[in-house]
């Protein structure tokens, strides 16, 4: 019943046609954002639909692990708030605020832009480990991320990048604590680097491909959200590409994470991949598949924990201040029962 109930919503939004001139989304863009001072806003209304109706959050391939909830309910997604722009001197500067809940902070960097081919920020921000991770909430193709992401890494480190452009490559050299955004200081350190290359066939065509890799020396502290801690000296090595044109768009990426876990006793890793293939059908909606995989290998014991997740995606953008995602779920686990779900959002980013 409640999978008609969303359906049918997403039916009706996406019949009102809204393209005529926006005025009023204009005005704001005018009023709020320049170079010195740039004001963005994300809010988020989430529907799921799961249909085993059960506690899957102990399980690390359940949907919850993925971001979606272990039951039907009606929810709140991003609820964002972010200041940022570029001041006398080529300094920079951005903040970032969560207000689902307590109000929290997720970014809060200064920065300095020598050139396009060398900038220094410092503060709390993404690590640049993923390329999953990079995009914001409004801007990713599914609702949710990679599984892998959130299973290997923290989405925010307190440190120093490097970064910049240097005709088609760009490069990311990061120091920070490791230890999210706690503020918790062991006296070691997570170094990241990713390098990439982009390939400009047109305009309107390009090519990215790339790598990310990461040694992580503190000891004792979570690996993700998986429930598992390390011993120290964890690993992580990935490669990505992306492809975007007028009409098809795509991704994938592959992620290892080596490890010593207090839970094994021994070595441990956690691989992740997903690949999205995409079509713009019109300049208003795109419809995308995903497959999402996930293992967890624990060399001390025999097999594999792994899954697979199907996504079947559609993104409509009535207004070009508002976006309406529906996700079709299909998850199957190793010795364990599929499960069928959906994901509804609607959002407005400004």
């Amino acid at each position: 019943m409640n999978r008609f109930f969303f359906l049918g919503i997403w039916m009706i939004l996406t019949a009102t046609n809204l393209f005529a001139q926006e005025p009023l989304a204009d005005q704001l863009k005018e009023k709020l954002k320049s170079e010195e001072f740039n004001v963005s806003i994300l809010l988020q209304a989430n529907g799921y639909y799961s249909s085993s109706n059960e506690d899957l959050a102990n399980g690390l391939y359940s949907f919850a692990y993925n971001g979606y909830p272990e039951f039907s309910k009606f929810d709140i997604g991003a609820t964002r708030l972010v200041l940022s722009g570029t001041v006398d001197h080529h300094y920079i500067y951005k903040m970032q605020m969560d207000f689902r809940g307590r109000p929290s902070i997720l970014d809060a960097q200064v920065g300095y832009k020598f050139a396009d081919e060398f900038k220094l920020i410092a503060g709390a921000f993404k690590p640049f480990l993923s390329i999953d991770l990079d995009p914001n909430p409004g801007k990713t193709d599914i609702i949710g991320r990679a599984r892998h992401v959130r299973a290997m890494m923290n989405t925010r480190e307190i440190g120093l990048t490097a970064l910049g452009d240097i005709a088609n490559f760009n490069y990311r050299v990061g120091m920070y604590n490791g230890t999210g955004l706690s503020r918790t200081g062991t006296g070691k350190f997570l170094y990241t680097l990713r390098v990439g290359y982009t390939f400009n066939f047109s305009e309107s065509s390009d090519l990215k491909i790339g790598f990310n890799a990461a040694h992580d020396q503190n000891e004792f502290i979570p690996i993700g959200n998986t429930g598992l801690t390390s011993t120290g000296d964890r690993n992580i090595f990935g490669v990505f590409t992306q492809y975007d044109d007028d009409r098809f768009f795509g991704t994938f990426e592959y992620q290892l994470s080596g490890f010593e876990a207090v839970e094994f006793q021994d070595d441990g890793s956690i691989t992740g991949a997903f690949g999205t293939l995409g079509i713009h059908v019109t300049d208003k909606t795109d419809v995308l598949g995903r497959w999402d995989y996930l293992q967890l290998d624990n060399t001390g014991e025999p097999g594999t924990d792994d899954s697979s997740l199907y996504i079947l995606g559609v993104n409509h953008y009535p207004t070009q201040l508002i976006k309406l995602q529906l996700n079709l779920l299909y998850l199957t686990e190793v010795d364990n029962s599929n499960r069928f779900g959906m994901a509804a959002n609607m959002q407005f980013q400004f």
